[in-house]
């Protein structure tokens, strides 16, 4: 491969490679296959889990997973353990089941962060709108 193919394809890592809502906990082989994307929440799930799969872990970086409620309250949050030694992929989710009230109505929030020495090296957020 010539230096601007390999620059074309050429990853700025680590990164998060997928990240999205689904309905219930999100295994890695449903998130590498695409399978998860068929189970994405509707207006009022059972559950509502925000996942990740990022790629290009360094040897101490860490990732976290939080989700949001509409009125920005934190409703969950996944921490990794920071990486004992580089690693080529890596899942996670979290999540919460529906409240006995139901879902209030309004936009979600997930916010996904590779962290490097405990800071954030890089943030991806998403919005999942429920209810009305």
């Amino acid at each position: 491969m010539g230096a601007d193919a390999a620059a074309a394809v050429a990853i700025e890592a680590p990164l998060v490679l997928n990240a999205g809502f689904a309905d219930g906990p999100a295994p890695n082989e449903d998130i590498e296959s695409g399978a998860i994307e068929a189970r994405a929440p509707g207006s009022d799930p059972a559950a509502l889990m925000a996942f990740a799969r990022v790629v290009g872990l360094g040897r101490g970086d860490g990732v976290r997973v939080t989700l949001f409620a509409p009125d920005g309250r934190e409703l969950s949050r996944n921490d990794a353990p920071v990486a004992e030694r580089p690693k080529a992929q890596w899942s996670l989710f979290t999540g919460r089941k529906r409240p006995a009230a139901g879902w209030p109505a309004g936009d979600y929030r997930a916010k996904i962060e590779i962290l490097r020495s405990g800071r954030a090296l890089k943030t991806r957020e998403l919005t999942a709108r429920l209810g009305g």
